[in-house]
């Protein structure tokens, strides 16, 4: 049988909790929002930047697009 093992957050660990959740819940909510602003900074970056790459959008909630 293998040595069991624990694991637990420290008092700093869990201090972030409640603060990561509501990043968390503000990516959620906001996803579409910031994916939009995205495109149209790129859409202004492609006729601004002649030539200029485009960057792959990175979805905030995790859907691969």
């Amino acid at each position: 049988m293998p040595p069991r093992v624990d694991y637990a957050l420290t008092e700093a660990g869990n201090a972030l909790l409640e603060p990561m959740q509501a990043m968390g819940a503000w990516a959620t909510r906001y996803a579409d929002a910031v994916l939009d602003a995205q495109e149209r900074f790129e859409v202004r970056e492609a006729y601004t930047r002649p030539g200029a790459a485009r960057r792959r959008r990175i979805p905030l909630t995790g859907n691969a697009e």
